[in-house]
C-alpha cells in the first residue's frame, strides 16, 4: 500500500524535473538564440528587400498609439545608396547617435535590452523603449 507522504515525493520530485528540464531547455534555446544573433551574417540582405521597405510610409503616431499624427517619406525623398557608398564619418556619426556603445558590444547590448524589458514590465506591458 502506498501512503500519501510517498505520492507527495514522488509528485514534487516531478514537479522539480519538469521544471530543471524547461529551465535547461530555455538555457540552451537562449545561448543558441544569442549565438545564432550574434554570429549570423546580415551583409548580403537583398537590394530588393530594403527597396521594399524604402517604399514603405513611415507612420507617425501621438503618445497613445492610436492616433495617427501624419507620415513621412510617402514615397519620395527616398534613394537606395550600398553601405560602400556611404562615408566613414557618416556611417560612425549615425552610429553614434544611435547607440554610443555599438562597437563594445558588436550590436546587441544584452544590458539595455533587458533594462528595457524590466521598463516594459514596470510600466504594465507598455514597451516603450529599445535594446540600445
Amino acid at each position: 500500500m502506498i501512503n500519501s507522504a510517498t505520492v507527495i515525493r514522488c509528485l514534487w520530485l516531478a514537479i522539480r524535473l519538469i521544471l530543471w528540464l524547461g529551465f535547461v531547455t530555455s538555457l540552451i534555446l537562449t545561448v543558441v538564440t544569442i549565438l545564432l544573433v550574434h554570429y549570423s551574417d546580415d551583409s548580403e540582405l537583398a537590394k530588393t528587400t530594403i527597396l521594399a521597405k524604402m517604399e514603405e510610409e513611415t507612420s507617425i503616431y501621438y503618445l497613445d498609439g492610436q492616433e495617427r499624427i501624419g507620415s513621412l517619406f510617402s514615397g519620395i525623398h527616398r534613394r537606395y545608396v550600398p553601405l560602400r557608398n556611404v562615408p566613414a564619418h557618416m556611417q560612425n556619426a549615425i552610429i553614434a547617435a544611435e547607440d554610443k556603445n555599438f562597437y563594445l558590444h558588436r550590436g546587441v547590448d544584452f544590458g539595455a535590452v533587458l533594462k528595457a524589458f524590466y521598463d516594459g514590465l514596470i510600466s504594465g506591458g507598455k514597451f516603450r523603449r529599445g535594446g540600445s
